[in-house]
């Protein structure tokens, strides 16, 4: 356990499962929530209705931003970016194995060499930033999170344009728009952490993979691809 930050753990039956199965899951800052699953089919949570509807393409990953931006990767590091208006994929040049768009267009991604990239929406290209990581989270411009391949916890300083060193002893991380932060464990249990305490609180356990666009709504999957609500 951290030296740096003080755990609590609180009630962990505010989980509630949503019916499916995925392999992976975005939730952005209007709610809307997104999935892929292991066969790379892409699906949109349906609240009326509380299933998912298929949305054509073959992914991987992928990213939600604010009023629909949607972004993704397929099996060969292809980036997509998704015209709500045509309903279809726009090819983006470039390789990603990472991906994360925040509530203000700023998307950033981690290649298969763990080097650092910023898109840039003028010159429709991508823009190295030095470091190295391994899983990246964009929760606005302001409020970048990454873990490294020694599972270091890195927030982004955008007035320095350098990575700050927070600790170690995570799995991944995932920020909101609001500034809100979770982490998950080397054992897979997600921390959100709290500012009043400077700690960091026990959320759930055997949640790996966490999407946080703000506070108010956070969404996960299990280890065997069950879909979760926190409330």
């Amino acid at each position: 356990r951290s030296t740096l930050f003080p755990y609590t753990t609180l009630f962990r039956s505010n989980w509630v499962n949503v019916p499916g199965v995925l392999a992976q899951i975005a939730v952005a800052p209007n709610g809307v929530v997104w999935g892929v699953n292991q066969s790379q089919q892409i699906f949109r949570y349906n609240t009326a209705a509380h299933n998912w509807d298929w949305i054509p393409g073959a992914l991987v990953k992928v990213t939600l931003g604010q009023n629909g931006d949607v972004w993704g990767l397929n099996a060969e590091d292809q980036i997509y970016h998704y015209d709500s208006s045509q309903q279809s994929w726009e090819w983006i040049p470039g390789e990603l194995v990472q991906i994360s768009v925040g509530v203000d267009g700023a998307v950033w991604g981690i290649n298969a060499g763990g080097q650092i990239y910023r898109f840039n929406a003028s010159t429709r290209g991508w823009v190295n930033v030095p470091g190295s990581l391994q899983q990246i989270s964009v929760g606005s411009i302001n409020n970048v999170w990454g873990v490294n391949a020694s599972n270091q916890l890195y927030h982004y300083n955008v007035a320095h344009g350098s990575w700050d060193n927070i600790q170690g002893g995570y799995n991944s991380v995932a920020a909101g728009f609001d500034g809100t932060v979770i982490v998950t464990s080397l054992n897979l249990d997600p921390l959100r952490y709290n500012p009043a305490t400077q700690g960091l609180d026990i959320i759930g356990t055997s949640i790996p993979q966490i999407s946080v666009p703000c506070s108010g709504a956070i969404w996960g999957i299990d280890n065997i691809g069950v879909a979760y609500r926190y409330w």
